[in-house]
């Protein structure tokens, strides 16, 4: 456990909060948000947003493997996660913008492609957190958000 702490302050102090970032530059526990899909859209006449992206694993430079937060339980399925299980801040001091926030993980291992555009470094998984993800999603089979809305 102390060599994964270790590595995580490295990549802490490294990475710029609120950047866009090369998918080859992830590490597991990364919290990802896409720009496309966090502008905002109407449904309804309300606004939606996006869900943030963990980074899971990459699959080449450019698309990867990664787990879904979520505020809600959809119907159950949703795990809920615990405050430990995000850094509030990097070793700088700096505040990362996506902490726990009634914070809900999708039981699923999505695949990001690179055509659903850049994503932003906006926060990252303690070590707790990054072994919760692993427990829910290592033997879950990688699906595309289309076919893991069909299967539930």
């Amino acid at each position: 456990m102390e060599a994964i702490n270790n590595i995580f302050q490295i990549n802490k102090i490294n990475m710029d909060i609120g950047k866009v970032i090369d998918i080859k530059d992830c590490k597991r526990g990364y919290i990802l948000k896409g720009v496309a899909n966090h502008e905002v859209k109407y449904k309804n006449e309300k606004p939606v947003k996006g869900h943030y992206m963990i980074f899971y694993n990459d699959l080449d430079v450019y698309d990867f493997q990664g787990a879904m937060i979520t505020s809600t339980d959809y119907n159950g399925s949703n795990v809920v996660m615990k405050k430990e299980h995000f850094f509030q801040k990097n070793d700088n001091g700096d505040p990362f913008s996506t902490v726990f926030n009634n914070s809900h993980l999708v039981k699923a291992k999505l695949h990001k492609f690179h055509l659903m555009g850049e994503f932003i470094y906006v926060g990252l998984l303690t070590p707790e957190g990054i072994a919760f993800m692993e427990e829910l999603l290592d033997d879950l089979p990688l699906v595309t958000w289309e076919k893991y809305l069909q299967n539930n």
